[in-house]
C-alpha cells in the first residue's frame, strides 16, 4: 500500500502538483528515500551509497517540487493535521494540492467526535467525515489505503475479483470517498510483484477501466502491461493456484474487458443484483 502512495505522489509532483505525505507508520526519512529512489531512478537499497552532494540535491529536488514529509503519532485526530497544513502553506505560499495519508485506519477521531463504544463502522466514517471538510476547505485531495480481509485472499488465490465486498477496516470507505481503486497484488521475486486493479467507483463518470501492473519494489516505480503481456502473469499464478476458475471470472483474452481502456468503450454495468452507490 505505500508503495503505491510512494508512486502516486512521485507521479503528481513531477506534474507540478505539490504534496504533503503525513506518515503514521514508520519514519519519513524513510518515504524520502522511496521518493528519492523513484525520481532519481536509483535502488532504495542504494540510497546509503549516493554522495552527501548528491543527497543535498535530492532534498533540494524534493523541496523544489513542494514536496514535504511529516511523521505523526499514530492515533493522530483530524483537527492535529491543520497545524502541519498551516506549516506547508507558509513554507510554500500555498496548501498542498495533494495529502497523503499512510493510513487513515491508524487515526483517531476528533475528541468532540470519539466515543469508547463505537466499532470501526462508527470510527472510521468520523474520520472520513473530518478528513472530506479538511479536503473542501483547503482545497485539497486526500490519497489513503487500506487493508483487504481474508476473503480476498481467497478470492485472489483462486483468480477471482477482489471488490469493495473484501474491504477489512470499514465499508465506509467506499460510501466516502471520491474514487476507490481496488489493487490484487501478488509477488514474483524479491524486487518485482504484479497489480491488477480496476477502478470499483469514481463519483465524476462510470467509465471504470481495469488496470495491469508492473510494480518495482526498489524504486517504487509501477508500469503499466498489455493484455498480452499479462496473460502468462496472470494463467500462471490461476495455475500453481490449483483452483478451477469459473469461465466468466476467468483471465480475458485480449480484446477483453481490459482492452476497452484502449479502445475507448465504456464497460458495461453489472446486471446482476449488485447495486452501485447513490453518486
Amino acid at each position: 500500500k505505500t508503495t503505491t502512495l510512494n508512486n502516486l505522489i512521485a507521479q503528481y509532483v513531477l506534474k507540478g502538483f505539490g504534496g504533503l505525505y503525513i506518515q503514521l507508520e514508520g519514519k519519513a526519512d524513510k518515504i524520502y528515500r522511496r521518493m528519492a529512489a523513484n525520481l532519481m531512478n536509483i535502488p532504495s537499497q542504494n540510497m546509503h551509497l549516493i554522495s552527501d552532494a548528491e543527497c543535498a540535491a535530492c532534498d533540494g529536488l524534493l523541496h523544489g517540487l513542494q514536496f514535504m514529509v511529516r511523521r505523526m503519532a499514530i492515533g493522530t485526530t483530524p483537527d492535529q493535521l491543520l497545524p502541519v497544513l498551516r506549516q506547508y502553506q507558509q513554507e510554500f505560499g500555498k496548501w498542498p494540492d495533494l495529502m497523503f495519508i499512510d493510513y487513515i485506519a491508524k487515526m483517531s477521531p476528533n475528541r468532540s467526535k470519539s466515543n469508547k463504544n463505537d466499532g470501526s463502522f462508527q470510527t472510521i466514517g468520523k474520520i472520513n467525515a473530518d478528513l472530506l471538510n479538511i479536503a473542501i476547505d483547503h482545497d485539497c485531495v486526500i490519497w489513503s489505503a487500506a487493508q483487504a480481509n481474508r476473503d480476498a485472499i481467497k478470492a485472489s488465490k483462486g483468480g477471482n475479483k477482489i471488490g469493495a465486498e473484501h474491504l477489512s477496516e470499514s465499508i465506509t470507505y467506499l460510501y466516502d470517498a471520491t474514487l476507490l481503486l481496488v489493487q490484487d497484488l501478488f509477488h514474483t521475486d524479491g524486487s518485482t510483484g504484479y497489480f491488477n486493479a480496476h477502478v470499483e467507483k469514481f463519483r465524476e463518470n462510470n467509465d471504470w477501466p481495469e488496470y495491469h501492473l508492473k510494480v518495482d519494489y526498489p524504486t517504487a516505480q509501477f508500469q503499466e502491461m498489455t493484455d498480452e503481456e499479462w496473460m502468462p502473469i496472470i494463467s500462471a499464478k490461476i495455475l500453481a493456484s490449483g483452483e478451477a476458475v469459473p469461465a466468466d471470472e476467468a483471465p480475458q483474452q485480449p480484446g477483453g474487458s481490459a482492452q476497452k481502456k484502449f479502445t475507448g468503450k465504456k464497460p458495461k454495468k453489472d446486471s446482476g443484483t449488485g447495486v452501485l452507490p447513490e453518486l
